[in-house]
């Protein structure tokens, strides 16, 4: 390439702005793609959290249930 040359130079300058261009949008999906992934692991941790608190309520209640019941029969 010549750098004397003004069409050439026009031409690497454009063929770089395209270049630059595609890179912008492949990290803009890039990043989507990340927050996407993020919410979706707060979504599902949540999810979990949730069912885990229910469960033990849960069991705890059966605990009781239980112990109460022994205490029942010991009578």
């Amino acid at each position: 390439m010549n750098i004397y040359e003004p069409k050439e130079v026009k031409e690497l300058i454009a063929d770089m702005a395209i270049e630059i261009q595609e890179l912008k949008r492949e990290l803009a999906i890039v990043k989507s793609s990340e927050d996407m992934w993020y919410r979706n692991y707060q979504e599902e941790k949540k999810k979990y959290d949730d069912l885990k608190s229910k469960l033990e309520a849960k069991i705890a209640d059966f605990e009781k249930q239980i112990a109460e019941h022994e205490g029942r029969k010991a009578e």
